[in-house]
């Protein structure tokens, strides 16, 4: 029988080897030049009468791009200055809150009408609640006027809904009052 090779099963549990950085190399090192004998002054001539010297020839320059402006830091508020005391939100008016109103009525009247009055009163809740807590005036504005108009389409549901059920109540006493008064003419 022929022994063949076994590879032992891979482990893996075992952590990763952590590959090493190669060694950084040694910075060159600079060494000083050499230090140039300062020239000795030498001694000078007798002062000859000045003559002008020739005006230089401008030369034609080429345009050079110009960096780009840094961006001035802006100044950090300091302890000496004083800072604005933050504004109290502006009060906001009174909520009329139907949600008690579309619950009784989608429980005695109309379920149907009475749902939608209940869907648009959260609404008009939730608009009025997240007004209530915006620190800009005129977010809170337009959330009040939001929360309101939902307010007014909720009490319009709440009315379709006590009419389209009180009216079949009214027709069966209609009929009941009429059935009960004929009987009652016969006696």
């Amino acid at each position: 029988m022929e022994e063949g090779y076994i590879t032992p099963a891979p482990d893996y549990n075992a952590p990763d080897p952590v590959p090493q950085a190669p060694e950084p190399e040694p910075a060159p090192t600079q060494v000083p030049p050499a230090a140039k004998p300062e020239p000795q002054p030498e001694a000078k001539p007798e002062r000859q009468p000045e003559q002008p010297a020739p005006e230089p020839k401008p030369q034609p320059q080429a345009q050079q791009p110009q960096p780009a402006p840094r961006p001035q830091p802006t100044p950090q508020p300091s302890a000496q200055q004083p800072q604005p005391a933050p504004q109290a939100p502006l009060p906001v008016p009174p909520h009329s809150n139907m949600m008690v109103w579309s619950v009784l009525i989608t429980l005695f009247c109309c379920l149907i009408g009475g749902i939608i009055a209940i869907i648009q009163s959260s609404k008009a809740n939730d608009l009025y609640n997240s007004c209530l807590f915006t620190q800009d005036p005129g977010l809170r504005q337009s959330l009040y006027l939001q929360s309101e108009a939902k307010n007014k389409s909720a009490r319009t549901w709440i009315w379709i809904s006590v009419l389209t059920g009180l009216i079949p109540y009214l027709c069966l006493l209609v009929v009941f009052l009429v059935a009960g008064a004929e009987a009652f003419a016969d006696l």
